[in-house]
């Protein structure tokens, strides 16, 4: 299959699918903070997340710490506006599902092979993981 293909039909089938989670969330959202009792727990998180929702968002899509399920699920439960949901998913998934279609011709231009450019992806998102961790281990004890 082409690549161009391959790329559209991943970017489109991807961004379908969350927009389609976070519809069916938004419909169950209040049944499920009643359900968990979370509502003082979830205010909390509103007020630390609220200056920073649409980049922790737009992070989570391009780095593979949580499926794109739960992630459609938190923005539901966070309430960020749809356009502004599918606007964040279509500008990550054009780049995480860029980063994999493209790996060979990037490679290419960069004079490394697929595997190659797909295993720095790898250790790049790791570190960076690794940095969200440790950045949200010394808030907890700075608390």
């Amino acid at each position: 299959m082409n690549t161009n293909v391959s790329f559209v039909v991943g970017v489109m089938g991807s961004v379908i699918g969350i927009t389609l989670m976070y519809m069916i969330s938004t419909r169950a959202s209040n049944w499920i903070i009643q359900k968990f009792k979370c509502e003082k727990s979830l205010n909390s998180f509103y007020e630390l997340i609220e200056n920073y929702e649409i980049k922790i968002i737009g992070i989570l899509f391009i780095i593979p710490i949580f499926p794109d399920a739960i992630i459609s699920i938190g923005a539901s439960l966070m309430k960020i506006k749809l356009s502004w949901f599918v606007i964040i998913a279509i500008i990550s998934k054009i780049i995480s599902i860029g980063m994999i279609v493209y790996a060979k011709q990037i490679g290419q231009i960069v004079s490394m092979g697929r595997w190659q450019i797909i295993l720095i992806e790898l250790f790049i998102v790791n570190i960076i993981s690794c940095l969200f961790k440790l950045c949200n281990r010394s808030k907890g004890k700075a608390r």
